[in-house]
């Protein structure tokens, strides 16, 4: 009927200017995040990386292949495994990721400058299970690299557009790690 059609126009509508938004503010937090790796000095330590497949190896169309030329006085270690994600099983997760990089003695956390996560969109994950898997990642990555700029994008977006569901996945992964990072300018 037209008033249900109507309340779906407006919900649509509501929903892509929640995005528009979210992906100017991205982007203007893109920039403040340029901006302080400009202003540091990167040699002499570690890029360290996790994620999923967009980042599980060295060729050079994955994210994490990429960050590393933008640093080349930093020695590059990746955690990335494809399927990977916040909450997956068999598959080490993100956290599990940054434990086993606390565990590789080859890396002094102490050199870490930074330190990136970026992934999991296609996690089974709805806002209250997404909030404390992302939290628990950033407050892994403050703990364990205590000199590092940490940076997470909790959803690596492409052509597709996110339904409602993977909107409210998205929103718990955002809030948790916000509140991860809460309070720390590292983050």
């Amino acid at each position: 009927n037209a008033t249900a059609a109507k309340t779906r126009w407006d919900k649509n509508t509501t929903d892509i200017a929640t995005l528009s938004s979210s992906v100017s503010t991205n982007a203007a937090q893109i920039a403040a995040i340029k901006e302080k790796l400009g202003q540091a000095q990167y040699s002499d330590g570690y890029l360290v990386t996790f994620g999923d497949s967009y980042a599980d190896n060295t060729q050079e169309r994955t994210w994490s292949y990429q960050l590393s030329t933008m640093f080349p006085e930093l020695q590059w270690k990746n955690y990335a495994k494809a399927g990977a994600g916040f909450n997956v099983s068999g598959i080490p997760t993100f956290a599990q990721q940054v434990a086993n990089c606390v565990a590789d003695t080859t890396v002094d956390k102490s050199k870490v400058k930074v330190a990136v996560c970026a992934g999991g969109r296609n996690d089974i994950l709805n806002y209250n299970t997404g909030l404390p898997k992302a939290r628990e990642v950033v407050s892994a990555m403050e703990a364990a690299f205590p000199n590092a700029i940490i940076v997470i994008a909790p959803m690596l977006f492409d052509h597709s557009t996110l339904n409602e569901e993977g909107m409210n996945k998205y929103s718990g992964l955002f809030s948790g790690a916000v509140a991860g990072g809460l309070g720390n300018h590292r983050v």
